[in-house]
């Protein structure tokens, strides 16, 4: 009766985790949701963050948007989209770690002004 309750805690423990990515801008450069004139380079970028235990530790991760795009050399973006996702081998990473590792993943595509437009 005991293992029977273990091996349904242990599927509803790795399920319901807890893993926040908070996105944000910290005005480092312009974000515009929608379009804009002029922002014609498009660029994907994805990410990753690393949770453990259940989505418990850390129970933040806090992701830049601005800081990202600048970094992979935009002056400004519009039209901007966040997505989190979770692909296969994070999933069964997690159900084999039974939720130790959650790792979460996550893309951000824009179209932005990068400093050979402006000359």
């Amino acid at each position: 009766m005991r293992y029977g309750s273990l091996l349904l805690l242990g599927p509803a423990l790795v399920l319901s985790s807890c893993a926040e990515l908070r996105i944000h801008s910290r005005g480092h450069i312009p974000v515009w949701i929608g379009p804009k004139p002029g922002h014609n380079h498009y660029i994907e970028i994805e990410g990753k963050r690393q949770f453990f235990l259940w989505g418990l530790v850390p129970d933040v991760h806090e992701v830049n948007i601005d800081d990202e795009l600048h970094e992979a050399g935009l002056l400004s973006a519009a039209n901007v989209s966040v997505t989190i996702e979770q692909s296969w081998g994070s999933f069964f990473k997690e159900i084999l770690s039974l939720g130790i590792y959650v790792p979460r993943e996550y893309k951000i595509r824009a179209f932005g002004v990068v400093p050979k437009d402006t000359d």
